[in-house]
C-alpha cells in the first residue's frame, strides 16, 4: 500500500522537475531596446522642458520617489552637489531656482536605452536684490536616467565661468550704499 503512494510522489516530483526545466529552457523575450530608448528620449525631453520652464507639477510627476540629483560643477554657486529623494530635490529646485529665468538652447541629444544626454547653451537671468544678473551662453550637459517612465537620476554639468564673469562685472557696476 505504501509503494503506490511512494511511486505517485516520485512521479509527481519527476513531472514537476520536467515541467520546470521546460519553462526554464524557454527563451526569455528580448526587450524592445528601440522602444525603451524612444520612451526614455520622450520622457527625458518632457522632463528637460519642464526643468528649464520651472514646471514643478510636470517635474513632480516625472521624478521617481528615490531619485537623485547632482551638479558637481555648481558647488560654489548652490552648495552641496547632491540631493536624494523627490521631496528634497523638488524643494531645492523651488528654492534655488526661484530667482532664475532659464533659456536652454539644445544642440544635441542622444541616448541608450535608459539614459538620455542633452547638450546645449544655457542663458539665464538671476534676479538679485539690486537689479539682475544676465548670464549668456553657458555650455551645459544634462544626463538623465529613466526607469519605468520616471527619472531616477539627474546630473547637470555646466561651465559656470560665464556666470562668475557676469557676477564680477555686476559687482563692479554696483554703487556703494549711500551714493
Amino acid at each position: 500500500m505504501k509503494k503506490p503512494m511512494y511511486r505517485l510522489c516520485c512521479l509527481s516530483l519527476l513531472m514537476s522537475s520536467l515541467v520546470g526545466a521546460a519553462f526554464a529552457a524557454q527563451p526569455k523575450p528580448t526587450p524592445d531596446y528601440a522602444q525603451m530608448a524612444k520612451q526614455s528620449a520622450d520622457v527625458g525631453a518632457t522632463y528637460l522642458t519642464a526643468y528649464f520652464q520651472k514646471d514643478w507639477a510636470t517635474l513632480d510627476k516625472l521624478l521617481a520617489e528615490n531619485a537623485t540629483f547632482a551638479d558637481p560643477t555648481a558647488t560654489r554657486l548652490f552648495g552641496a552637489a547632491g540631493k536624494t529623494g523627490k521631496a528634497v530635490i523638488m524643494q531645492a529646485f523651488r528654492e534655488n531656482y526661484a530667482p532664475i529665468s532659464f533659456d536652454f538652447q539644445q544642440e544635441r541629444s542622444w541616448g541608450a536605452i535608459d539614459h538620455v544626454v542633452f547638450t546645449g547653451q544655457l542663458s539665464w537671468t538671476y534676479q538679485l536684490q539690486k537689479g539682475q544678473l544676465v548670464v549668456e551662453k553657458m555650455p551645459m550637459m544634462v544626463v538623465l536616467q529613466i526607469v519605468d517612465g520616471q527619472v531616477v537620476s539627474h546630473l547637470d554639468y555646466a561651465d559656470y565661468r560665464p556666470y562668475f564673469a557676469a557676477e564680477a562685472a555686476h559687482r563692479r557696476t554696483e554703487k556703494p550704499a549711500g551714493e
